[in-house]
C-alpha cells in the first residue's frame, strides 16, 4: 500500500484538479505516520482543499456474514475516529465493493454513524440482471421496518471493479487485460455510460476505474488516461452526452441528491433484506459458483477472532472497575496510559481481522498465520493487564503482605477446558504439590447468575471467599 499512496501523494500535489477516495484507515495510518511531518502538512491540505476523500473510512472493509456487529461497530469506531482527529473528517459514504454478499445489518449500522448511501457490488448474479431490467439499480434499503429512519440509498455499481472493455474504451495498467488504444471509442463509451441512466435513481452515472494495486508505481499512466477520457468525453459536439467529471462516491452522491430533488416523483423501490448468499458466473464455466463455504471455513481463525473479542470487551470492564476504586490522580493517570497501550493493541487486531479476507479464511496461509500471531499478541497484552488488576485486588482483598505478593500469579485457563489440559495449572501443581491455589470467577457478562463446576483435586479442601469486607472460611470433606 505504501508505493499507492506514495503515487497517489505525488499525483494529487500535481494538479488542484485531481481527487481520490481512500477506504481502509488501517493501511492509511500505518503509510501516515512513517510520513514526514512536511508530507503529513501536505496530505492534510489535500482533505481540507477536497482532493483526498475517505470513503467508508473504517479501519477496514468488513465482511459482513461471519463476524459480530459489535466487532463490526468497533472497527467503524476506530477508523472514524483516528480520520476525524487527524484531518476532522467525518465519513458520509458506505463503499464496500469486495465483501461475497451483503447483510441487512450493515446499512442498519451505516445509517447511525451518518453515512447516507451504501455503494456496494458482489450480490447474485440473477439479481443484478433483473435489477438493471427493472431499472432498481439504486433503492431505498430501509433494513428493519420497525425502525424505518434508519435507512440508506442502496447503490449497485453497474459493473465490478476491474476490466472495462465492456464499455469499448480500455484503461492501462491491468485494468485491461490487453490494451489497444486504436479501438478505444469516446462516443462508444459515452453511449454506454447513458443506457445506463435508466437503472439508477438519477441521470448521474458513476464508473470506477480502477483493480487491484493498479495506482501503483506506474499510476501516472493510469490517471492520465482517465483525464484524457474525462476531456474527449467533455469535447464531444454532441451535448447529449452530457458531461464527465473527475469523481469520488463522495462527489457522486452530492451531484446525486440535487439532480434527484428536481424530480417531481420517486421511482426508488424499497429493499428490507439482505443479499446473500453471493453467486456469479465465472468466465470459464456456464455454472454459477455459490461462495458459502466461507461460513464454515477455517474455524479455528473464526474461534480465536471471537474469543479475542470477548477478551477485549471483558479487559475494558475490568479496566473500568479498577480505575473507579482508584484513590489519586496520579495513580489513574499512569494507570490508564498502561491500560490504554494493552487494549488498543488487541482492539486494533481485532478490528483488522473483521476484513473480508480475514474472518472468512479466504486469505493465504501465510496471511492467516499473520492474523492470529496479532491476535495472540494483544490477547497477551490484555490479559497482562487483567492480571495486574486481579493481583491488586485479590492481595488487598485476602491481606496477603506486600513481601508474599509477588508469589501470587494468576493464569487463565480457556472456559470449558479440562483441568488436565490447562498446562499453568498442570505445571503449578506439579512444581509445589504443598502450594495453595486460589479460583478467581469473574462474570463479565449481563447475567447476574452463572454456574461453574470446579472439580477438586483430592477429597478435603479448605479455602477462603472474600464476602464484601469479610472472609468467609469454609472446609469441604468429600465422601469416598
Amino acid at each position: 500500500m505504501h508505493c499507492i499512496l506514495d503515487k497517489i501523494l505525488e499525483l494529487l500535489t500535481a494538479k488542484p484538479s485531481r481527487v481520490f477516495p481512500y477506504v481502509e484507515i488501517s493501511f492509511f495510518e500505518r503509510w501516515y505516520r512513517d510520513l514526514s511531518e512536511f508530507n503529513k502538512t501536505q496530505v492534510k491540505k489535500l482533505v481540507e482543499n477536497k482532493q483526498l476523500y475517505f470513503s467508508n473510512a473504517a479501519w477496514v472493509m468488513n465482511d459482513e456474514a461471519c463476524v459480530y456487529f459489535e466487532d463490526v461497530i468497533e472497527q467503524y469506531i476506530i477508523g472514524h475516529r483516528w480520520v476525524f482527529k487527524e484531518f476532522n473528517y467525518i465519513p458520509t459514504v458506505g463503499w464496500s465493493i469486495d465483501p461475497f454478499g451483503h447483510s441487512a445489518t450493515q446499512p442498519y449500522l451505516l445509517a447511525q454513524m451518518g453515512i447516507n448511501i451504501a455503494i456496494f457490488e458482489r450480490i447474485n448474479h440473477k439479481d443484478v440482471e433483473k435489477r438493471k431490467v427493472d431499472g432498481t439499480m439504486e433503492f431505498v434499503w430501509v433494513p428493519f421496518e420497525n425502525f424505518p429512519e434508519w435507512n440508506v440509498i442502496g447503490h449497485h455499481n453497474y459493473m465490478k471493479y476491474g476490466s472495462t472493455q465492456e464499455s469499448g474504451y480500455c484503461f492501462p495498467k491491468n485494468v485491461c487485460d490487453a490494451v489497444d488504444k486504436s479501438k478505444n471509442s469516446i462516443p462508444t463509451a459515452a453511449q454506454w455510460l447513458q443506457s445506463q441512466a435508466s437503472m439508477y435513481g438519477t441521470k448521474e452515472i458513476l464508473w470506477q476505474i480502477g483493480n487491484d494495486f493498479t495506482f501503483s508505481y506506474n499510476g501516472t499512466e493510469l490517471y492520465e488516461a482517465i483525464e484524457e477520457f474525462v476531456d474527449g468525453v467533455n469535447n464531444m459536439s454532441d451535448p447529449l452526452f452530457g458531461r464527465a467529471i473527475l469523481s469520488t462516491p463522495e462527489i457522486y452522491i452530492d451531484r446525486w441528491y440535487e439532480d434527484y430533488k428536481k424530480q417531481k416523483t420517486s421511482h426508488l423501490v424499497i429493499k428490507n433484506d439482505d443479499f446473500f448468499p453471493y453467486a456469479e458466473v465465472p468466465g470459464w464455466t456456464r455454472e454459477a459458483g455459490y461462495w458459502s463455504g466461507y461460513f464454515t471455513s477455517k474455524p479455528t481463525l473464526k474461534w480465536a477472532i471471537k474469543d479475542a473479542s470477548w477478551l477485549l470487551h471483558t479487559g475494558r470492564k475490568v479496566v473500568l472497575g479498577a480505575f473507579l476504586n482508584m484513590r489519586s490522580d496520579e495513580e489513574k493517570a499512569a494507570f490508564v496510559a498502561r491500560a490504554d497501550k494493552r487494549l488498543d493493541e488487541l482492539e486494533r487486531a481485532v478490528a483488522i481481522n473483521q476484513h473480508h479476507d480475514a474472518v472468512t479464511g479466504t486469505s493465504k496461509k501465510y496471511t492467516d498465520a499473520d492474523y492470529m500471531h496479532m491476535l495472540n499478541e494483544g490477547r497477551a497484552a490484555v490479559w497482562g493487564i487483567i492480571r495486574e488488576v486481579f493481583h491488586n485486588e485479590t492481595t488487598e482483598k485476602l491481606g496477603i503482605p506486600a513481601e508474599s505478593a509477588s508469589s501470587l500469579d494468576f493464569f487463565r485457563c480457556n472456559h470449558n477446558t479440562s483441568s488436565i489440559e490447562c498446562r499453568p495449572l498442570t505445571e503449578s501443581l506439579l512444581s509445589n504439590s504443598d502450594s495453595s491455589l486460589l479460583l478467581k470467577i469473574y462474570n463479565s457478562g449481563s447475567n447476574k447468575r452463572i454456574v461453574h463446576r470446579v472439580k477438586v483435586p483430592h477429597e478435603f479442601i479448605e479455602g477462603k471467599i472474600p464476602f464484601g469486607k469479610l472472609l468467609l472460611l469454609f472446609s469441604v470433606q468429600c465422601q469416598q
